[in-house]
């Protein structure tokens, strides 16, 4: 969503910009140009890492209610790197004798889903990395388990 944001500023700039060259205040629109860009990367740049915190805080949330224990079953990598960047891990999380199935979304950066999209799609001997993983590890189980 901030990536939306980010770039309809600057395509805001961008207009504006012209309109103003096209009215003979070419300083000016060039100015309002470089400004709409650089205010609408940064913003998207700031709500990138804010919503990478809020995936970070809720894996927090998660681990303070003390499940028993909590195995990754699979991630799924991002599907694109500009828009639809989560990698979704999928995880079992046990928690007084019920097992619940949970969804985590992880935004990823931009350089890195998009060195994940393109580095991905080279065969290395344990796959592609743009492939899911079915992991079915433990990460998180109580002493005594």
């Amino acid at each position: 969503m901030g990536t939306i944001f980010g770039l309809a500023i600057a395509l805001a700039g961008l207009i504006g910009g012209g309109v103003l060259i096209s009215q003979d205040s070419f300083d000016l629109g060039v100015l309002v140009i470089i400004a709409g860009g650089v205010l609408g990367f940064g913003v998207a740049w700031i709500m990138q890492y804010l919503a990478l915190g809020k995936a970070v805080w809720d894996w927090v949330q998660l681990m303070r209610r003390n499940p028993d224990s909590v195995r990754v079953v699979s991630v799924h990598p991002p599907k694109g790197f500009i828009i639809r960047r989560d990698a979704v891990v999928t995880m079992d999380v046990m928690h007084e004798g019920a097992t619940t199935r949970k969804e985590q979304g992880i935004p990823i950066p931009w350089l890195p889903a998009f060195l994940w999209r393109v580095a991905g799609k080279v065969p290395t001997p344990i796959g592609r990395l743009t492939d899911k993983r079915d992991l079915n590890t433990k990460v998180w189980g109580r002493s005594g388990d």
